[in-house]
């Protein structure tokens, strides 16, 4: 299922209070949980670069939509963005780390995808494909080579897209705005 806005936002505000510690720490992957202890619904709840790039890219993308974003939640964004800043060294060290392990996932999850056996998108393609966003997330932050990584992804897209073809947009049509085509072109599918 995907995430409304509300999950996204609690992501955020959990994620601007951890940001420091978590890049200061060893860990690539770090437990987050929203306000008081509550774990947090939606597609994750461990704070990486990709993780908080997705979701403050979701959330932008509501607010085009329309989706009102509280005041808290706004704060948090500031903070995450001074953050980010202060401990950019570490940020971009992560950011590497995090596409290195999203490209692995990617690469598994296209290897067992069985192409002969699906009518249609697998049920779990719309989870899966955050994986993919997020290695264009991370090029786009600037924390990894773009050339390099395009070169790398290349082989990847051109098995996605012999298992897929232009569709309906996969995610809520409300991020659409944010996630257009061609760009984002494997949100856009069909098989």
């Amino acid at each position: 299922m995907m995430p409304d806005v509300n999950q996204d936002a609690a992501f955020v505000r959990s994620a601007a209070q951890e940001l420091e510690d978590y890049l200061l720490s060893a860990s690539l992957f770090w437990q987050l949980s929203g306000q008081k202890g509550a774990p947090l619904r939606g597609d994750s709840d461990q704070l990486t670069p990709g993780n908080l790039l997705l979701n403050l890219a979701r959330l932008e993308g509501w607010q085009q939509a329309g989706a009102a974003v509280d005041e808290s939640t706004l704060t948090a964004m500031a903070a995450i963005q001074q953050t980010r800043e202060c401990w950019k060294s570490a940020w971009w060290k992560k950011s590497a780390q995090d596409w290195e392990h999203r490209l692995g996932l990617w690469r598994h999850y296209l290897a067992e995808w069985k192409a002969e056996a699906a009518a249609q998108l697998p049920a779990e393609y719309g989870y899966h494909i955050r994986q993919r966003v997020i290695l264009d997330l991370l090029i786009a932050d600037g924390g990894v080579h773009p050339l390099e990584s395009a070169s790398r992804l290349q082989p990847l897209d051109g098995a996605l897209r012999r298992k897929v073809g232009k569709g309906k947009f996969v995610w809520h049509e409300a991020l659409q705005v944010r996630f257009p085509l061609p760009e984002y072109w494997y949100l856009y599918a069909v098989n």
